[in-house]
């Protein structure tokens, strides 16, 4: 499975944005890099408008605070997903089937 990217990885605003976040199969990942039109189509049947409205707020307010990730920032980004990671690894193995939500970061 490949993390697909709505918006891709080279915009930090949305990177590691949950909602800008899919998993893929490689083919899938693949097509969809080559093909927008049809990863955009896919997105707005499967998460819908609302999200991808979101997405794009979420670039618009962050460009027009400037704002950049300093190192300390990417540290507990880290650690905050490293811990999510954990969490949600545990309720896979302890059966937990589907779609398993966590925590952004911010």
């Amino acid at each position: 499975m490949h993390n697909s990217h709505y918006i891709g990885r080279a915009n930090t605003h949305t990177r590691w944005f949950s909602l800008n976040c899919n998993a893929h199969c490689a083919s899938c990942h693949l097509n969809f890099t080559h093909r927008y039109w049809e990863h955009q189509e896919w997105y707005r049947t499967k998460i819908g408008q609302g999200c991808e409205d979101l997405i794009w707020e979420r670039i618009r307010e962050r460009d027009k605070m400037m704002m950049k990730y300093t190192i300390n920032d990417l540290k507990d980004m880290f650690e905050h997903y490293d811990a999510e990671y954990s969490i949600m690894k545990s309720k896979r193995d302890s059966g937990v089937k589907g779609v398993i939500n966590f925590e952004d970061y911010d």
